[in-house]
C-alpha cells in the first residue's frame, strides 16, 4: 500500500468514526512538526523534553 493510499484509508475511516459516532478514538501523537517550528529547539522533541531539568 502506498504512502497516499495509507492517507486516504486514514482519512476515511476517521470520517466514518466521527458520522457513526461510535465511541472510538484516535489520537495521533508526534513531535515533527514542533521541532521544524521551532529549528531543532531541545524541548521540542519527546526525548528531550523528557530530559529537561525539572
Amino acid at each position: 500500500m502506498s504512502g497516499a493510499d495509507e492517507i486516504s484509508l486514514l482519512m476515511s475511516t476517521v470520517e466514518q468514526a466521527r458520522t457513526r459516532r461510535d465511541q472510538s478514538a484516535l489520537l495521533l501523537v508526534g513531535s515533527g512538526v514542533s521541532i521544524q517550528a521551532t529549528d531543532g529547539a531541545k524541548a521540542a522533541s519527546w526525548g528531550g523534553l523528557l530530559d529537561l531539568d525539572a
